[in-house]
C-alpha cells in the first residue's frame, strides 16, 4: 500500500487527459460528424453543407484551443487541426455554386 502524502487516486476526467489524446478525440468526433452529415445530405447540397460544418468545426476547435491556452508546438496541435478544417471549409465554399448556397439557406 502506498502511504506517501498526496498520492490520492481520483477519477480520470477529460481535462486530465494528455493534450494528444484530446486532439485525437476531438479530431475523430469532428471528422465523423462531417462524414455522416455530408453523406446524409440531399443531392446537390453536400459541398455547401460540408463547407458550413468544416468552418463550424474549425471555429469550435480554435475557440477551444484559445480558451484553454493550448501551446503552439513543433508537432501537430489543436491549432493545426482547426486551421486545416477552416482551410478545407473555405475551399469547399469557393467550389460551391451560389444557387446551392441560397437554396440551402432557404431550407
Amino acid at each position: 500500500m502506498n502511504t506517501r502524502a498526496g498520492s490520492s487516486r481520483s477519477r480520470l476526467s477529460f481535462g486530465d487527459l494528455h493534450w494528444s489524446a484530446q486532439l485525437e478525440a476531438m479530431t475523430l468526433v469532428c471528422v465523423g460528424v462531417l462524414a455522416v452529415l455530408a453523406y446524409a445530405a440531399p443531392p446537390g447540397y453536400g459541398l455547401p453543407i460540408f463547407s458550413t460544418l468544416a468552418l463550424a468545426a474549425g471555429g469550435i476547435l480554435g475557440a477551444y484551443a484559445w480558451i484553454r491556452g493550448l501551446p503552439r508546438l513543433d508537432r501537430v496541435t489543436v491549432w493545426d487541426v482547426s486551421g486545416g478544417l477552416l482551410l478545407v471549409g473555405f475551399f469547399a465554399a469557393i467550389l460551391s455554386r451560389s444557387d446551392q448556397i441560397t437554396q440551402m439557406i432557404a431550407l
